[in-house]
């Protein structure tokens, strides 16, 4: 796996841009064929320095790719040695230890880990998050692992709210986007799908992204609030709703819920 961190470090991380100057993905293909193509271990990791070295921020590249590692990570131990820790998840028979990415029995000293990560992750996370709940009792591993609490904060994660249209009616998630915010071209197509059947507008006919997106703008000029969730599903699960309108001088009758439902089995419609 050492091959594949380096790989990713070339090619940039979260934490890391992308390598050497003008270095794009086919460089960084060629140079990590290059790499591969050492004769052993030893070479490769004098090429992984010598990489290092042009790196314009050497020291970031170097905690980087040990990141990849060794970064903190919540260990699930079985409490039976015979069984694997995914069974003891599922059975529920387990601790939580905070160790690192390479796993159980790993663990590294704390002057290496303070040098290479520049934090010790057990000392951070006590000393952020002392305290916390209502008993004021320090949180332990297994309430993050379980994120009752929130390790970056040490508190608990707010629900996130249901969409709701104007008039205050949940509707389905992804319905409403806000195209100040991230443009209609930025868009995936599916969420721009579940924004058009949200509003009653079928999709099918749709014949590439140029319509799909002219399809949006136009629909969105009309302001056209989204159809409640109720609406958009039936027996089968999710359908793509058709809005119907009257015939002119024609007047119909606006059922909801369980009305709607009794109306279709009295075979008033």
């Amino acid at each position: 796996v050492d091959d594949l961190y380096f790989f990713c470090n070339m090619l940039g991380t979260d934490y890391l841009r992308h390598g050497l100057p003008g270095s794009g993905e086919q460089d960084c293909l060629r140079r990590f064929v290059e790499y591969l193509n050492c004769s052993d271990d030893i070479e490769r990791e004098l090429y992984v320095a010598n990489y290092a070295n042009q790196h314009a921020t050497q020291d970031k590249f170097n905690k980087s790719f040990f990141f990849w590692k060794n970064a903190p990570a919540f260990l699930v131990i079985p409490n039976d040695d015979n069984i694997s820790p995914r069974n003891a998840f599922l059975s529920n028979e387990y601790t939580i230890q905070l160790g690192n990415m390479s796993g159980v029995g790993c663990a590294l000293d704390d002057e290496l880990l303070e040098e290479r990560l520049g934090f010790l992750p057990h000392t951070e996370l006590r000393h952020n998050h002392p305290t916390t709940g209502t008993d004021n009792a320090p949180a332990s591993l297994l309430d993050f692992f379980e994120i009752k609490y929130w390790s970056r904060t040490g508190k608990a994660l707010d629900q996130i709210a249901k969409q709701q249209n104007s008039q205050g009616e949940v509707v389905v998630d992804g319905a409403l986007l806000s195209f100040d915010f991230v443009t209609v071209p930025h868009h995936p197509d599916r969420c721009l799908h579940t924004y058009l059947s949200a509003r009653g507008v079928g999709i099918d006919s749709i014949e590439d992204r140029s319509h799909l997106e002219a399809m949006v703008l136009e629909i969105h000029g009309y302001n056209i609030d989204a159809l409640p969730k109720y609406v958009m599903c039936g027996g089968g699960g999710y359908v793509t709703n058709r809005i119907f309108k009257p015939n002119e001088g024609e007047s119909i009758m606006w059922k909801r819920g369980g009305d709607a439902v009794d109306a279709i089995r009295s075979g008033e419609v």
